[in-house]
């Protein structure tokens, strides 16, 4: 589509599965995301006033779409509070890899209600791991946080894998994993 941005696309899109009325403030929770595939990622956002008549909160849930790393135990995982904390991993044979979940941009109590985050392993052929995710929160309309960023935590691991290449389905997108190896760069969206 000529002349229109993939953000304009997706936004248009959107409208539709929000009823247009979805706050600037939670397309700047996702905005970080990649925009040509919100429509898809984004499966309910819809706005409700608090019980006391205060603020509108809009519900977000997001899909097999936020960012995910490689981790080669659990100990690893808990290490990285935040996705800027992850660095190289060292994964092994014969052993259990983790994903970490990780949500995506600031979840801070004075914007978002307590999100929901998870993360779960699928295993359909033997070089074939499927990994799934979903995070849920409320946005408070209007509000806009980058400190103060309270950690949220998924992880989800694999049986044990053997020496080998393995493809990872991630929603719509492959990876390549390599077991034994040294990941420089562990994350498969960021």
């Amino acid at each position: 589509m000529r002349g229109f941005t993939r953000e304009t696309i997706f936004f248009a899109t959107a409208c539709g599965l929000w009823a247009c009325n979805t706050s600037d403030s939670v397309k700047r929770v996702v905005a970080g995301l990649d925009a040509g595939r919100l429509a898809v990622v984004v499966t309910a956002a819809t706005s409700a006033a608090s019980s006391d008549g205060g603020a509108v909160w809009d519900q977000v849930r997001i899909e097999d779409h936020v960012p995910l790393c490689v981790f080669p135990d659990h100990l690893a995982r808990g290490d990285a509070v935040f996705l800027q904390d992850v660095h190289e991993q060292t994964l092994h044979a014969d052993s259990r890899v983790v994903f970490g979940a990780f949500p995506p941009g600031c979840q801070n109590e004075a914007c978002d209600s307590a999100p929901t985050l998870q993360c779960w392993v699928v295993r359909e052929e033997p070089d074939t791991i499927v990994i799934h995710s979903r995070i849920s929160f409320g946005h408070k309309r209007g509000a806009v946080c980058t400190k103060d960023c309270r950690p949220v935590v998924a992880g989800c691991e694999t049986d044990v894998l053997k020496a080998g290449k393995y493809t990872v389905r991630y929603g719509e997108r492959t990876f390549s994993l390599q077991v034994p190896s040294v990941m420089r760069d562990p994350c498969f969206v960021r």
